[in-house]
């Protein structure tokens, strides 16, 4: 019985803790517990930032220039920017022709407001 409970305790390594480990998605138990995982992701994602800053520091101007780019690359939005007209009667006439399609194809969703 005691075995079995330790197995399901948290495997921190510095001291004992006594909270449950916590579940992967596949089912299966990771090493720590919630608050320990989340205290050595922090830690891990500071010491990863602290190491790509390094490598960046040790590159030439010309190497992080383009190191640059290339993230901003990697950023760019899958879809184009979306352009609005700012006439009013475009919109009045977007209404209309949703309407006037709605009701060819014999759309009868009821609607919270307004006439379309």
């Amino acid at each position: 019985m005691d075995e079995k409970k330790t197995m399901t305790e948290c495997q921190y390594s510095y001291k004992p803790c006594k909270n449950p480990r916590t579940t992967k998605r596949n089912g299966t138990l990771h090493l720590l517990c919630e608050y320990h995982r989340k205290k050595a992701n922090a830690i891990q994602r500071v010491y990863a930032q602290k190491k790509r800053q390094q490598k960046l520091a040790e590159k030439t101007p010309q190497e992080r220039q383009q190191a640059t780019l290339s993230t901003q690359e990697l950023y760019k939005p899958v879809l184009p920017s979306l352009q609005y007209s700012s006439n009013v009667e475009n919109f009045g006439y977007l209404t209309t022709l949703l309407r006037d399609s709605r009701l060819i194809q014999g759309d009868n969703i009821p609607r919270m407001h307004g006439n379309y």
